[in-house]
């Protein structure tokens, strides 16, 4: 998997403790490959046009119980 110089110096910030990157990326292609596997191709799509993201996600999980 390829990425910019920029992308892998903030990476380089941002997850900085040894042996994190492995397991949170290995997260993230298994979510994605299990999105991909139960509704096709399409949800690269909604992933690729910014309809999806991570924050989002958080934004929904993290919602207190109330609001819902």
């Amino acid at each position: 998997m390829e990425i910019t110089e920029e992308q892998k110096a903030r990476l380089d910030r941002c997850i900085s403790q040894h042996g994190l990157r492995k397991p949170v990326f290995g997260r993230i292609i298994d979510n994605l490959c299990d999105l991909v596997e139960k509704y096709g191709e399409n949800i690269l799509g909604v992933v690729l046009g910014g309809d999806l993201t991570v924050e989002e996600l958080m934004k929904i999980l993290l919602k207190p119980k109330e609001e819902e």
